[in-house]
């Protein structure tokens, strides 16, 4: 039996429809829990990585910090714990998309094979032989986005179909971006709008000005005047940040697909056979709101019992747990909360380091038509939980920040906005002790 950090470790792979890629799996890691009289298992989803090595890299990381805060905790020093992985397809941003300037680094016709190049690697990613085909097409629409206005009417409907026919999104999720955003308006508006996102442009009036400003530039307006309109590196700059969005909104849907359809089934069924083994659900970037799905899972009146929730670096909404947002609407996922689906506290990290969740929904935001003085920060609609935690969440306490020292005294039933700033520096730095320590921390609340 493999192990990891001495514990005994087990993986499920899953697919792109979020069913378990090999049932046979789901039978070894029952049969080891059940041997090894598991009482507590690790259950850890990654998010944004290319493939399988990057999610184990991931894992053999970060379980042996959070291993070695348990060993110091006497709550836990008798407890069996056992780990669990889930693998499951997903994408990341480039890494020159998340430096200052990256994500405006088309600047010329030539160029246009860079955006050739990433629809060529994003070719296999999403779902469905018709999308693979539109991918396609989209590849033939590239190099002529600079100067032919039709190439990027039907460029920018290729997206718009690839959105359309994730229908496995629900709807009700008004908190984050809909597809029905993207047809409101014309092709050319579209990618002005998302012509000029950095992620280093983020959260303060300063940054969101100077987006501001250029939007205001390539839309004519009085510091650019009509020749803004005619910046056609803002359109090549355009489609691909609509395709970032299109990737993310691939990979919200499947996340959440992969959590609801493929590893609550399989957590039912170890809580079967197991009633007393705790859940620890850990997940990093979209692997949080994997984790968050399948803890919810696929009615408010599903019950899973999870003992501890840890979102890393979390790419959803902050608003997904939020009780009325706005009037009369609530986070898709609050009946967590409401229905005491986790018994223990729910801890959430958060910085404003964290370039990927702020250029995923400062792209978000300008799909969405919004233009503010703070772009993706804690009172932008549109804004990340890895960037600002949960907001308008009465249950949310914000009395912790992600350092050394003691041990955290979390409650059970309450969650934590955990001010990572000075520990984490971007999307993916989550392996350290002070992380080990958090979710740590977390399991010995209410035993």
């Amino acid at each position: 039996m493999a192990t990891l950090a001495t514990y005994p470790y087990f993986e499920l792979e899953f697919t792109k429809d979020g069913t378990v890629f090999d049932p046979i799996a789901v039978d070894a890691l029952l049969t080891g829990l059940t041997t090894n009289q598991t009482t507590d298992l690790l259950v850890i989803s990654h998010g944004w990585n290319n493939d399988e090595a990057d999610a184990r890299k991931l894992y053999s990381d970060l379980v042996p910090l959070i291993a070695a805060e348990i060993r110091k905790l006497p709550a836990l020093t008798t407890r069996e714990f056992a780990v669990l992985g889930v693998l499951w397809p997903s994408k990341k941003f480039t890494d020159d998309e998340l430096t200052a300037g990256g994500a405006a680094s088309i600047t010329t016709a030539s160029d246009s094979d860079a955006l050739v190049d990433r629809l060529r690697e994003l070719q296999d990613f999403f779902d469905g032989d018709e999308t693979a085909h539109g991918i396609q097409q989209a590849i033939a629409e590239a190099p002529h986005l600079d100067r032919d206005p039709n190439a990027r009417i039907r460029y920018v409907a290729l997206m718009k179909a690839i959105v359309g026919r994730m229908t496995h999104i629900p709807d009700n999720e008004p908190e984050d971006v809909s597809a029905s955003h993207l047809n409101r308006e014309e092709p050319d508006a579209l990618l002005t709008r998302l012509s000029d996102v950095d992620p280093t442009d983020l959260s303060g009036s300063e940054g969101a000005n100077a987006i501001d400003t250029a939007i205001d530039m390539q839309l004519g307006g009085e510091q650019g005047g009509a020749e803004g309109l005619f910046d056609f590196s803002g359109f090549l700059n355009g489609a691909r940040n609509l395709l970032n969005f299109t990737t993310y909104y691939q990979m919200k849907a499947r996340a959440g697909q992969v959590g609801v359809l493929g590893l609550n089934p399989v957590l039912v069924r170890v809580k079967a056979a197991m009633p007393a083994c705790r859940l620890h659900l850990i997940g990093h970037s979209f692997g949080a709101r994997l984790v968050t799905a399948a803890t919810a899972g696929p009615t408010d009146e599903s019950v899973l019992p999870v003992a501890t929730l840890s979102l890393l670096q979390g790419a959803f909404s902050h608003y997904g747990f939020a009780k009325n947002y706005q009037q009369g609407k609530n986070g898709f996922f609050r009946s967590v909360l409401t229905q005491h689906k986790v018994t223990g506290p729910i801890i959430i990290s958060q910085t404003h380091n964290d370039k990927a969740v702020g250029l995923a929904y400062a792209i978000a935001s300008r799909v969405a038509g919004q233009i503010g003085a703070a772009v993706g920060d804690a009172n932008d609609l549109y804004g990340g939980m890895g960037a600002n935690g949960a907001q308008k969440t009465p249950e949310a306490s914000t009395q912790f920040t992600l350092n050394g020292g003691s041990p955290f005294a979390f409650q059970p039933g309450t969650l934590y906005n955990l001010n990572a700033d000075a520990t984490i520096h971007d999307h993916s730095d989550i392996c350290h002790p002070e992380v080990g320590r958090a979710i740590a921390s977390a399991m010995t609340a209410g035993i």
